[in-house]
């Protein structure tokens, strides 16, 4: 059995500038010039990062990956219940055609009551996008860990819903991945 240990140059590709890796993080961003990169099985993966506003007077910044999406091929069966959840993600995706999709990029979103990333794709906020800043929020979740995150959101958007769901179909298509720094 043959170990490998391979060493990478924590450089931005961009600028030279070193690159800083805080624990728990999977993206690399560079103070210098604003370039993100995921880190990958083999190296470092350039990513589009940016920043933006949600509220002129917040002073905290949350990452989030944020997809362009469609969804397609949807069926919803479901038993009782008289009113439709206007949380309801598929409803909303028939409206719109197409979304952006925000995962917060921090696990402990997963678990909160109302995870923020459903509810900024809910919501579709018109972001006040600024230049980019000296520090990027930590990013404990990778790209590939947002997708299953998405689908797990929408989820959750339809059972939410005031009746008895019995069978979801969908097929959610997530393109042009981001991350995205929002103020709150």
């Amino acid at each position: 059995m043959k170990s490998e240990i391979r060493l990478l140059s924590l450089k931005c590709t961009k600028c030279a500038q070193p690159l800083e890796a805080e624990m728990n993080t999977v993206v690399l961003y560079c103070s210098g010039c604003g370039s993100g990169y995921e880190i990958t099985h083999d190296q470092p993966v350039p990513i589009p990062v940016y920043f933006a506003r949600y509220n002129k007077n917040a002073q905290t910044w949350r990452s989030f990956w944020a997809f362009n999406a469609t969804l397609t091929n949807a069926k919803r069966e479901a038993k009782g219940g008289f009113f439709k959840n206007p949380k309801g993600l598929m409803n909303l995706f028939e409206q719109r055609q197409g979304l952006r999709f925000y995962v917060a990029a921090e696990r402990s979103d997963i678990t909160a009551n109302e995870p923020l990333g459903l509810q900024l794709t809910h919501d579709q906020p018109e972001l006040e996008f600024l230049p980019f800043q000296k520090l990027l929020p930590p990013v404990e979740l990778s790209q590939e860990d947002a997708r299953n995150v998405a689908d797990f959101l929408l989820i959750t958007s339809e059972a939410a819903q005031g009746d008895t769901l019995r069978n979801l179909e969908y097929e959610l298509a997530l393109k042009d991945p981001m991350l995205i720094a929002i103020s709150f």
